[in-house]
């Protein structure tokens, strides 16, 4: 909420001006056009996107027909176990009922020239970046069922210190564990632009 709400300060016609700058004046009005059906277009579908989450979730928890009834029923007998699949589950659910969108993104952007991985590649990263979800969730939801199971009223706190944790973990990690398998990364040698690009990282003299 106060992201969208400073993004709507911030952008035109909000509370607080900022400079004005007519992109007239540097693009071609074709391309401007463009732009605008694709931004109007990717706005759809990720407010379809934001809303297909909860949604299925939802559904998950508070209207669950037989089936699911069943398996949740048959995980519950091993709480720690069923706790990692049910959350590795979800993690699949949610990849499968998104991929659709996730899709047509991709083609869109395939069409306005703003990608240039091919299919292969694309669904290569979608089912590792899943993998990763899944591990993950898997791990959390086990570890959550744990805590509950032996702090009880106290989980909260339990939990609060081990979201904390896994928040600064991921931070150091990120980067050097799971960013190497989606990107290949090398050493930018010395020149002007690594010169042009430490001196932007520097930020403004005042």
């Amino acid at each position: 909420l106060l992201a969208f709400i400073l993004a709507w300060l911030l952008g035109p016609g909000g509370g607080i001006d900022g400079p004005q700058v007519d992109p007239r004046k540097f693009f071609d009005p074709d391309l401007l056009e463009r732009a605008s059906v694709y931004r109007s277009e990717g706005r759809l579908i990720a407010i379809a996107s934001i809303l297909l989450g909860p949604a299925v979730l939802a559904v998950l928890a508070f209207w669950r027909p037989a089936i699911v009834r069943s398996v949740f029923e048959k995980l519950g007998r091993r709480p720690i176990i069923g706790a990692a699949a049910t959350g590795a589950g979800i993690t699949v659910l949610l990849a499968l009922v998104r991929f659709p969108l996730e899709l047509i993104q991709f083609n869109r952007c395939r069409d306005y020239g703003l990608i240039t991985q091919d299919f292969s590649g694309w669904l290569s990263d979608l089912l590792v970046g899943t993998l990763i979800g899944l591990v993950l969730a898997a791990a959390g939801a086990a570890l959550a069922m744990w805590l509950w199971r032996r702090f009880r009223q106290r989980f909260w706190v339990a939990g609060s210190v081990l979201a904390i944790a896994y928040a600064v973990l991921i931070t150091w990690l990120w980067p050097v564990v799971v960013s190497p398998l989606f990107n290949s990364f090398q050493t930018l040698p010395d020149g002007p632009v690594r010169q042009e690009v430490i001196r932007l990282a520097e930020g403004p003299e005042w």
